[in-house]
């Protein structure tokens, strides 16, 4: 188990991603009970309605994070430069809070940013993992 002392960070990171998904799908539960939304009846694509983000804010994560778990995965086997691994993971992390709280909040432009650092962190996990392999 030394072998992953390294990658504590972004070991850490993918708990505290579960995490944050595990919030994000509590809040728009409790704002769907909240707004007597029936479930499983669609929701109206009104960005003015907060139960509309508090969905959107889940199923963006959600399309990202298996992603991230497979290139941090990717990363870690390859055995990449763990403080790049590290810093990658913490900047997905950190840009899908920043997107989760734009979002809640309806700050178009900064959650389009976030999205983009989101991004450019997976990026940098695969490109980290894949030098280990040239």
């Amino acid at each position: 188990m030394e072998y992953f002392n390294e990658y504590r960070t972004a070991i850490l990171t993918i708990g505290s991603v579960g995490l944050l998904m595990f919030i994000q799908i509590v809040i728009a539960d409790m704002v769907g009970i909240v707004k007597k939304h029936i479930p499983g009846y669609p929701i109206e694509h009104n960005h003015k309605q907060f139960l509309f983000r508090a969905t959107r804010v889940y199923l963006n994560t959600n399309e990202s994070v298996s992603i991230f778990i497979l290139f941090v995965c990717f990363a870690i086997l390859s055995s990449a430069d763990p403080d790049t691994v590290n810093i990658s993971a913490l900047g997905y992390l950190g840009s899908r809070v920043a997107h989760m709280c734009c979002y809640y909040f309806n700050v178009q432009i900064a959650r389009s940013a976030a999205f983009v650092v989101s991004l450019v962190s997976l990026m940098a996990l695969f490109i980290t993992g894949i030098n280990s392999w040239l």
